[in-house]
């Protein structure tokens, strides 16, 4: 029986973190994607999705460990949906809610009341049982032994023998939050930092109207930007719609025809992009 899926419309479960000042503009947003819709940079640069850049915050042991899972995804199941790229979606709260008790899976940033119902639109998902990850790395987030052995067993889509499965889907996609209160949360989070997000309402209000005609623009994006000693995560906004006449007339066309969809903008408001670069993480190359 095979793990992969490919193409579908579903509903998940996943946390999203409102205090993390990227992930709060998505949230407010409302829409956003796994870093695999967006192509790979060849300046040795690597995008990740908002699932792995909080687990591996301030943990540069766990990156180095993320890295070689990754190869053996790489080498022996590319069909996988990959850790750095995907975005972590259980298929019920109560699935979300038991890896809370896993420490090594990433528990100590998981929240309850950051878990939410999204609306999942998969390209395509790949299921794996999160206890191999307990397995695979211990609490320090160093390889165990074993640990070749487990993570094949994780990528094939085993479950651990003796234990209750707790199915992870891992999406390549695109995720819409479909509460409001969680959105406020992050609106009210943003209008605490005003030296970050003054003067940003008018593009937070244009990237809410072009998630809404299927454009990316507006969406934080993380970075993973390797030098000879150092490894760091790095934030930028991805925009490629706003100047382009023939996606902004199919806008205006859209929203005539739909206008209870549209987010109203004021053109006298700012669009000053969000500081984001004080919020880069460095994190020490120990490989």
């Amino acid at each position: 029986m095979s793990n992969y899926e490919g193409v579908e419309d579903l509903e998940g479960f996943i946390y999203l973190n409102p205090n993390n000042i990227c992930t709060q503009w998505n949230i407010a947003r409302g829409v956003f994607n796994s870093a695999s819709i967006f192509h790979t940079h060849l300046d040795h640069s690597h995008l990740l999705s908002v699932s792995m850049v909080e687990m591996l915050a301030n943990n540069p042991h766990r990156l180095n460990s993320e890295i070689e899972i990754e190869n053996i995804r790489k080498n022996h199941y590319p069909n996988c949906i990959s850790r750095l790229n995907g975005l972590f979606v259980f298929d019920s709260p109560e699935d979300a809610l038991n890896v809370m008790n896993q420490e090594n899976w990433g528990a100590s940033q998981l929240y309850e009341e950051d878990l939410t119902d999204v609306g999942v639109a998969a390209r395509s998902s790949s299921r794996h049982d999160s206890n191999w990850i307990e397995l695979i790395f211990n609490d320090q987030f160093q390889l165990n032994e074993n640990w070749i052995e487990y993570t094949h067993q994780y990528w094939q889509g085993l479950s651990v023998l003796n234990k209750q499965p707790i199915w992870e889907r891992i999406v390549d996609g695109t995720i819409t939050i479909w509460g409001t209160e969680l959105r406020e949360i992050a609106i009210q989070n943003m209008q605490a930092v005003p030296d970050v997000f003054q003067g940003t309402q008018g593009l937070l209000k244009y990237s809410i109207n072009a998630a809404r005609m299927g454009s990316y623009d507006g969406e934080c994006v993380a970075f993973l930007l390797r030098t000879d000693q150092q490894i760091g995560i790095q934030y930028c906004m991805h925009m490629k719609d706003k100047d382009n006449p023939v996606f902004i007339e199919r806008m205006v066309q859209y929203f005539q025809e739909n206008p209870t969809h549209f987010c109203q903008m004021d053109p006298s408001e700012e669009w000053r992009v969000p500081d984001l670069q004080r919020y880069s993480i460095s994190l020490t190359h120990l490989t």
